[in-house]
């Protein structure tokens, strides 16, 4: 990116399993810490 803007994700995670908390969201855990590691923090999830 170009100028002074920092790249910032937001992960969404949808399904039933995972909103009826059936299922842990183990995938969106895994890829925060992978966008932390690359220096893009994630604003919302």
């Amino acid at each position: 990116m170009s100028g002074d803007k920092q790249a910032e994700a937001a992960v969404v995670a949808v399904g039933e399993e995972l909103l009826s908390g059936e299922t842990t969201d183990t995938n969106g855990s895994w890829l925060g810490r992978r966008l932390a590691a690359l220096g893009v923090p994630v604003v919302r999830r």
